[in-house]
């Protein structure tokens, strides 16, 4: 009868896990899988099993993985987390050393520009997703608008300019012609820049997590550059803002200097039907404590608070936006919008954030700059689905 002279099963040799925690448990399961298949290998091939217990060799791999793992806990410790990407890795190596410490597979899938040197990197798509994520959050058009993605400098959009004429005929009768025509609309994306700076030892501390310092900065200076453009944009460099569109048109408030319920409900019906039923109120903090004091007849108000936790207020039963970058109330001004948003206005992103690293610049402050840029459009696209209250200039 043959006999496995072989270790007892789990009894593993590895050297180097105090240098590399993590690598050293990828090792020993490594090696215990290869051993688990020689034992089943030898036992088909009609082989006694090893005569030794196989629970000593279990408990003397659990006894090295729960040592390891201890090691591992310890603060300061930092472990590779199993989904992140090959992509997300060399881009936080980018950002940590430069680009020349990249693979060179892995640096050709980052790079978008054609000049090497410039070293402009993409950032992967779950930073990108990331920070418009932080942008939504800060930009409530992004939240109301429809965005969408685009691979040119901007887009066309079909638009009919005049709608088909119908009437009564008799069966004989000569039809008469429609009069419909169409034209085209285009949307523009515009560059943003920024740019941040972070110490060096910061860079160089593996605790310091690059990626969300990355994320929470940028994110907030591209929301808090393109929000109020989206709002009160002229087009020129930047999106065109709906407030500044003509054919938004504009509904009479009532009163000089102050809001009035009747202005409220002339404002609600003033959109056409097919609109209502996505419709949104958007006005700032200061007009929405002056909508909050208004009543109807019966001395209910208007504004009603939300019974649910993550819902919006309404006012005559449509959500309520905030929208800082919308004007107070006050004589000739317009502070409250009101429609369907996603279907008035676009947003087009033409590529996701590009991120350069410049060690140079701030060396002698011992800090490294990153040098951010995205692209991105607006327009309104649909103007009768919004409206704006027109405070007026006298009573």
């Amino acid at each position: 009868m043959l006999q496995d002279t072989a270790a007892p099963l789990g009894v593993i040799e590895h050297k180097g896990e105090e240098d590399d925690p993590a690598a050293a448990v990828t090792a020993a399961l490594e090696t215990f899988k290869a051993e688990v298949i020689g034992r089943i290998e030898k036992l088909e091939a009609g082989a006694s099993p090893d005569p030794q217990p196989e629970t000593k060799g279990f408990d003397k791999l659990n006894d090295r993985l729960d040592k390891i793992e201890a090691k591992m806990n310890r603060p300061g410790i930092i472990t590779e987390q199993g989904s992140r990407t090959p992509e997300q890795k060399a881009f936080e190596t980018f950002l940590r050393s430069g680009k020349e410490l990249v693979p060179e597979v892995e640096r050709k899938a980052l790079v978008v520009a054609n000049d090497a040197s410039a070293g402009y990197l993409v950032a992967p798509e779950p930073l990108t997703a990331e920070i418009l994520k932080k942008v939504e959050q800060l930009s409530p058009m992004r939240q109301l608008a429809r965005v969408a993605g685009i691979s040119s400098s901007g887009v066309t959009i079909p638009k009919e300019t005049s709608a088909p004429t119908a009437d009564w005929v008799e069966e004989t009768e000569d039809r008469p012609e429609t009069d419909a025509t169409y034209g085209q609309q285009t949307i523009n994306v515009h560059e943003a820049a920024a740019w941040i700076d972070v110490s060096q030892r910061l860079l160089e501390d593996a605790a310091f997590d690059i990626e969300a310092e990355i994320i929470s900065r940028l994110g907030a200076a591209f929301a808090k550059l393109e929000a109020p453009a989206f709002v009160n944009g002229n087009g020129f460099k930047r999106p065109l803002g709906f407030m500044v569109d003509p054919t938004v048109l504009d509904v009479a408030g009532g009163h000089a200097s102050q809001l009035q319920a009747d202005g409220i409900v002339d404002l609600y019906h003033s959109i056409p039907s097919a609109y209502v039923g996505q419709a949104v109120w958007g006005m700032n903090r200061k007009t929405m404590a002056a909508v909050r004091k208004l009543k109807d007849t019966t001395g209910q108000y208007y504004w009603a608070d939300s019974l649910s936790a993550g819902n919006p207020p309404t006012i005559l039963g449509r959500p309520v936006a905030e929208f800082p970058d919308l004007g107070d109330v006050a004589a000739n001004a317009r502070p409250i919008a009101f429609g369907d948003f996603g279907t008035a206005y676009r947003i087009f992103d033409r590529v996701g954030v590009t991120i350069m690293r410049d060690p140079f610049t701030q060396a002698q402050k011992g800090v490294v700059r990153f040098h951010a840029r995205r692209r991105v459009g607006g327009a309104t696209v649909m103007g009768e689905a919004l409206r704006t209250m027109k405070i007026a200039t006298t009573v």
